[in-house]
């Protein structure tokens, strides 16, 4: 199961089920209510089979995981084995061809015509955490999210 989480430097990991609509920075708001509680990490971690597997980063508190340390605190607290690994970035292979329009025949997730990944101002997160590359046509989110970059290609 994919979570969302934050490690705060006084009470540790908070983690809860991924979600479009909690952000890292609601989170981390939360937790330094009563006295600050800084987050020194946050990310998304995948829990299953006695396992935790974390990577990615916090883009709503500009925030980078720390794969190893943030999957040995989590498991710690859940009683499970932490996975240690470099989680290679999925996206930029040459070997794959670009989503095109009407791969999926969603027309909610199709990018404006002529315009492609590359031009939209979320290209970098979405190469991160999706793979997709600067000639897709189409979008993970539905509808789509994309918004013109405003040099016209993402930076």
């Amino acid at each position: 199961m994919k979570f969302k989480y934050v490690i705060c430097q006084l009470t540790g990991p908070v983690l809860w089920p991924y979600t479009d609509h909690v952000w890292h920075k609601h989170i981390a708001r939360a937790t330094s209510q009563e006295e600050p509680n800084p987050v020194t990490s946050a990310g998304f971690a995948e829990i299953g089979g006695g396992k935790v597997r974390c990577y990615g980063r916090s883009e709503s508190l500009s925030i980078d995981s720390k794969p190893a340390e943030d999957a040995r605190a989590i498991a710690a607290v859940l009683g499970m084995e932490p996975v240690i690994e470099v989680v290679p970035v999925k996206a930029a292979s040459p070997e794959r061809e670009p989503y095109k329009r009407g791969r999926n025949g969603d027309q909610d997730m199709h990018l404006p015509d002529g315009k492609t990944c590359g031009d939209c101002v979320h290209f970098r997160r979405c190469n991160l955490m999706f793979g997709h590359i600067a000639t897709d046509e189409v979008c993970d989110w539905a509808p789509s999210r994309f918004r013109l970059a405003a040099s016209g290609a993402a930076a």
